[in-house]
């Protein structure tokens, strides 16, 4: 019997309006909030995953680096042989161009070298990462040629300037190469594997 009492307090057509409103509403809170943290989860979770990604990425470059490091000191007797001959022997060498690497001379030849062929006009830095590293990726030789391409363009050798998105340099005449006061002729002993 108290059973039966019990059972139709809590029946639905005893049960008061404002009580089933709370409850109702209770429970769109609770969905609600698990929704929210449903997203954040799946936020966090997308993050980490491209972290994850954006981690195995570098991994791999460094894994690479460390491969050519190891290449390059065991073929340590393949060399680049460069040989300058100065035109005008009364001009010594500027301590600024000795100052620079073999790489970097290199460019600053080359660069003048692509003048002398197409005068007037600019070449972009893209071409010359083609000329330079022809079997390179060039968003793989880009930040080291732009580094270079900085430390010519503090010595005056070479002047930049950008278009849009490309970037474009051009020989000064203060860059030794363009003068004719230094001539490069490159060698290669054996060839060097990339």
């Amino acid at each position: 019997m108290v059973f039966t009492i019990i059972k139709k307090l809590f029946s639905s057509e005893n049960k008061p309006e404002p009580f089933n409103n709370h409850i109702n509403e209770a429970f769109g809170n609770v969905k609600r909030d698990m929704g929210h943290i449903s997203k954040w989860i799946e936020h966090f979770k997308n993050k980490h995953d491209d972290h994850e990604k954006q981690f195995q990425i570098l991994h791999n470059r460094i894994n690479k680096f460390e491969m050519m490091l190891a290449e390059l000191s065991n073929n340590s007797n393949q060399e680049l042989e460069e040989t300058f001959v100065e035109e005008d022997k009364s001009m010594p060498q500027s301590s600024q161009w000795e100052s620079l690497t073999e790489t970097q001379q290199k460019l600053c030849w080359l660069v003048a070298r692509l003048q002398s062929e197409m005068p007037n006009q600019w070449i972009s830095l893209k071409y010359l990462a083609q000329e330079i590293y022809p079997d390179k990726d060039y968003n793989k030789v880009r930040s080291t040629l732009s580094s270079y391409i900085n430390i010519l363009e503090e010595i005056g050798y070479i002047e930049r300037k950008r278009n849009g998105k490309q970037t474009y340099v051009y020989s000064t005449k203060r860059n030794p190469c363009t003068t004719g006061k230094i001539k490069m002729k490159v060698k290669m002993k054996n060839e060097i594997k990339h």
